[in-house]
């Protein structure tokens, strides 16, 4: 097999669907027994993509639920209304379409088939137990990933929010921020529902569901399963090696200042295929041709990742200062 995929993940599948798009099929090897386990916001900022927003990659209309043109930002006592371009999804939903997709391009999806370690080979990578030989492994198996470790990374930093879904409606969207509190409280309208959440930057979430249901409490509302995620939040690191790639949360190319990696994400996959495509029709996997996928996501993704990143550490900084958010209050709110 020249290509594999671990992780059926919204990322996995898109690289899988425009691998096939392009004319080149390949394996996705997912442990879990169906896709759409993952607890996400599903709140979408699609306007950090331009044209190849991840609406552009999707393709369809499938679990996209209503599109927020207001947000609400709280601080304290200061409350500031500002236009957004916020799309809230069903990412199952938008995850079993992926996976309609990529099974109609040719690829070969799997469920309840977990990879325990990596093996390297003269040709490529061994997959265990599977015993599946890969001329290129594409890692899309999260923030504990396997490729990344196989490749000598480090985890990466993260931050851990919790989401519920609450029966409610809204019009606008809300985010708010608390003194010496690095991360944010928000409440994402659906159609028929609200995803509710809080996140945390700083590794410090021992009164994390404690937050959650304050928030919960103070906009009269009652809690629903709680699920809970890891984030990767430094700053991206290498991702590619000989016969190896990683994208989304594994390769760290999620938005710092929000948390989402959904459009990112997406992006690089597609990037990702492009070069799997052209290596496959070269018959060269060796890592100086695959780097090239590492030049083009830092040419047309990482300007932005990186520019969120530096806000999100202004902001946090701000956050340390009563008397510099009053300043910013009066200012900006």
């Amino acid at each position: 097999m020249d290509t594999v995929v671990i992780g059926a993940s919204i990322s996995g599948l898109m690289f899988a669907k425009h691998l096939g798009l392009l004319g080149t099929k390949c394996l996705v090897l997912e442990k879990e027994k169906g896709v759409g386990g993952k607890p996400c916001g599903e709140g979408i900022d699609d306007s950090v993509t331009r044209a190849s927003s991840f609406f552009y990659l999707y393709g369809s209309e499938a679990g996209i639920e209503r599109q927020i043109d207001r947000v609400v930002l709280r601080y304290r006592d200061y409350k500031v209304v500002t236009s957004a371009n916020i799309i809230t999804i069903d990412r199952k939903k938008v995850e079993r379409e992926l996976l309609h997709q990529t099974l109609d391009v040719g690829a070969d999806v799997r469920f309840n088939e977990k990879v325990s370690h990596l093996e390297r080979t003269r040709d490529g990578v061994r997959l265990m137990p599977q015993g599946i030989e890969a001329r290129v492994l594409v890692g899309a198996d999260g923030v504990d990933s396997i490729t990344r470790g196989f490749m000598g990374l480090r985890k990466p930093a993260t931050a851990m929010a919790l989401t519920t879904q609450v029966r409610a409606k809204a019009d606008e969207a809300t985010i708010k921020f608390e003194k010496n509190f690095f991360g944010y409280h928000w409440i994402f309208p659906k159609s028929r529902t609200c995803n509710v959440g809080v996140g945390e930057f700083s590794g410090k979430w021992d009164n994390l569901r404690q937050r959650l249901d304050s928030f919960l409490s103070e906009n009269g509302l009652k809690c629903g399963e709680i699920r809970g995620a890891q984030i990767p939040i430094s700053s991206p690191k290498k991702f590619y090696y000989s016969n190896i790639i990683v994208v989304a949360v594994s390769a760290s190319q999620v938005c710092s200042l929000t948390g989402g990696g959904i459009p990112s994400s997406s992006q690089c996959a597609a990037i990702a295929a492009r070069v799997v495509h052209s290596a496959v029709k070269n018959n060269n996997f060796s890592l100086r041709f695959l780097r090239r996928y590492e030049l083009l996501c830092r040419r047309e993704v990482y300007p932005t990742l990186w520019a969120r990143r530096l806000i999100s550490r202004m902001l946090f900084i701000a956050i340390k200062s009563d008397r510099l958010m009053k300043t910013i209050g009066r200012i900006v709110f």
